[in-house]
């Protein structure tokens, strides 16, 4: 049977699908529209549809959540979601970290699309130097923004103001930053939040806010522990093995280091903005 290659690209990163099944590639091909690209992927993705497929054993676990399971069989990553249940996928990385094999008996792709590709991306991105961060990426007519939270923490909030405001949403959960020769780079992803507005584009970056809902607005310089500890919580990676630890404790020094980092305590209106482009003016 034929396999279809979708070949996309995303923070600087590309990847390749190879499909057999029709609706599996069908829902990737819309889900990734808008980041489709050319040449050598640096990831290759094969999606193999196995309805017969027998749920593994891992071997040993090296980190588990609430309905998947990360481990190893037989030296290989093996990633299984979800970890109960009538259907669900089985991704086994290589150790060159660059080819997938990925099993699914769920024939509408829906896990394929989304979930799978985030994971094995943010597992990769630390041997770029560069990071997933759960942020919310602002573009405006010369100027981009960066706010960091948590879960609930007022990104979703952010987003929707910015878009009030006539701004560009790279993405209101999920950005890639990466370092560029001497300056940094935030890229939009397509693995959003609440607010489904979201882009391929990118944009040079100077400061990281990192939200605290507040009922008054503040700024407040981070100091260079307080960032790098702030953007080691904030960032998706999995830290899989010591050369990935070494490489993401590296990279969020280096970030702490060169982009200026601050608190914003901030409510739910216009108001905070005034603060933030005082700041980026000052850094500009």
């Amino acid at each position: 049977m034929h396999h279809h290659k979708l070949v996309y690209s995303i923070g600087g990163v590309s990847f390749a699908f190879q499909i057999s099944h029709p609706t599996i590639r069908r829902r990737l091909e819309q889900y990734y529209r808008h980041y489709t690209a050319s040449g050598s992927p640096d990831i290759h993705i094969e999606v193999k549809y196995e309805p017969g497929l027998k749920r593994p054993t891992l071997d040993s676990i090296i980190f588990q959540a609430r309905n998947w399971k990360f481990g190893k069989i037989d030296e290989r990553f093996c990633l299984i979601f979800p970890d109960k249940g009538k259907y669900f996928y089985a991704g086994y990385l290589d150790t060159s970290m660059k080819k997938i094999l990925l099993y699914t008996k769920e024939p509408s792709g829906r896990i394929v699309e989304n979930f799978f590709p985030e994971f094995w991306y943010s597992l990769l991105l630390p041997k770029t130097q560069s990071l997933m961060l759960h942020s919310c990426g602002v573009v405006g007519m010369k100027k981009a923004y960066l706010f960091l939270a948590a879960s609930g923490g007022g990104k979703s909030t952010i987003a929707k103001l910015a878009l009030k405001r006539g701004l560009k949403i790279l993405n209101d959960e999920t950005i890639v930053i990466r370092k560029e020769k001497r300056l940094y780079k935030i890229y939009g992803t397509p693995w959003s939040g609440n607010v489904r507005h979201y882009s391929n584009g990118s944009h040079c970056i100077k400061e990281f806010f990192f939200l605290r809902k507040n009922t008054s607005n503040k700024i407040e310089p981070m100091t260079k522990v307080e960032a790098m500890v702030a953007l080691l919580r904030h960032n998706h990676c999995i830290p899989v093995n010591q050369e990935i630890i070494s490489v993401l404790l590296d990279t969020c020094q280096d970030l702490s280091n060169n982009i200026k980092c601050y608190w914003l305590d901030f409510k739910p209106d216009d108001s905070f903005w005034r603060i933030v482009d005082g700041v980026a003016q000052d850094n500009s």
